[in-house]
């Protein structure tokens, strides 16, 4: 759950902000900069007038205004680091950006819609049509780089025997034409006693992959994923729901006296305990003001959409194989019988055994090792 609230939080920054381009949100950091160093040298100066302030009372209201102004630096220090480490993760950062636009399109229009132009280019177009002529050339001479090698489920495959790490490693066969890639415990590797099998590398990632694209195309999952990131953003905000709490019984207090004086009870007491609890509910309602700006919740609708979003990876593309699996997946654990695996969602847990995978026919890799001499 820790990465889908992630993307969540990154996503309704975006949404809040109104930010659709890298120039949009490098502008929100140079803007935010200015605003915190503006503020900060207030800040200065009522540092400056309280040390020098003739009276105690003269001396609280710069104490107060100091506060004032920390209180509005706070939540900006927050909104900047959060830009600087979005706009530190270009890639993730751009696919945000296209949910965020897609999402602002479905509510104006209700449907998807594509017009070439239609929002401002994040490079220069001739920039652009020279990335993709290199990645053109790069489609024609593919082992010039070695993405083929990355292995997407280190650090999150742990061997059933022994619990120690599953870590990618190759092999050639006899023929020394053909280099072939799978998944070895260290253990093993490392001659400590344990003897897991080794799995190919294609077969189980391809396992994995159908397992995530078995949830993310089950309505009734995504439905209940959505009413559990729901109540995570509830438990995320504590005060909020204290303050609305201690509002609702403000409002109480004042229905109650209203109709004490509509019975005829008035008295200075009762006038000064309603302006009292005027002013309270007033504070309250500017309190709970800022906490719903802080941390503004999204609707379900909103979220569904974002999870639907994922049925439009393309399982083909080495990066989109590899956001499902650190979105989804928090551990695997493989047997030589039966492989375990653990979801990022409660209750996310499902073990499948190599005989129903058989039945199924996505086993017939299972027992298959590297061939041939490892590299």
């Amino acid at each position: 759950m820790r990465n889908i609230k992630e993307y969540i939080s990154e996503f309704r920054f975006l949404k809040d902000e109104n930010l659709d381009t890298l120039a949009d949100i490098s502008n929100f950091l140079d803007k935010t900069k200015s605003e915190i160093t503006e503020l900060e040298h207030k800040r200065s100066l009522a540092d400056n007038k309280k040390r020098r302030a003739q009276t105690p009372e003269e001396k609280q209201a710069y104490k107060d205004e100091r506060k004032a102004i920390t209180e509005h630096i706070t939540p900006l220090r927050k909104k900047l680091k959060k830009a600087e480490q979005m706009y530190n993760k270009s890639p993730r950062l751009l696919d945000l950006i296209e949910w965020n636009i897609n999402w602002k399109e479905k509510l104006m229009r209700g449907v998807d819609i594509v017009k070439l132009g239609g929002i401002p280019a994040i490079v220069p177009q001739d920039l652009f049509d020279r990335v993709q002529e290199r990645m053109a050339a790069n489609k024609k001479a593919p082992a010039k780089h070695k993405a083929e090698d990355e292995y997407l489920l280190t650090t999150k495959l742990f061997c059933g025997k022994c619990g120690c790490f599953m870590v990618g490693e190759s092999g050639t066969s006899h023929q020394k034409n053909k280099v072939h890639r799978y998944y070895k415990c260290v253990s093993v590797k490392n001659h400590k006693g344990c003897d897991k099998k080794t799995v190919r590398k294609e077969w189980l990632e391809n396992l994995v992959i159908a397992q995530i694209r078995s949830i993310i195309f089950d309505d009734e999952l995504i439905d209940n994923l959505a009413n559990s990131i729901m109540e995570l953003q509830g438990d995320e905000n504590t005060a909020l729901p204290l303050l609305k709490m201690k509002y609702a019984e403000t409002q109480k207090a004042i229905d109650n006296l209203l109709n004490a004086i509509q019975q005829g009870i008035l008295t200075p007491s009762t006038k000064q305990r309603m302006e009292e609890l005027e002013q309270q509910k007033s504070e309250l309602s500017v309190q709970i003001m800022k906490e719903e700006m802080i941390k503004p919740s999204l609707t379900k609708d909103q979220i569904v959409f974002w999870l639907y979003h994922f049925r439009k990876l393309n399982t083909d593309k080495l990066e989109h194989r590899s956001r499902l699996i650190d979105s989804f997946v928090n551990a695997i654990f493989l047997y030589d019988d039966r492989i375990t695996f653990t979801f990022n969602y409660k209750d996310g847990s499902k073990t499948i055994t190599f005989t129903e995978l058989e039945k199924s026919g996505l086993g017939s890799d299972i027992n298959a090792l590297a061939a041939g001499n490892r590299n």
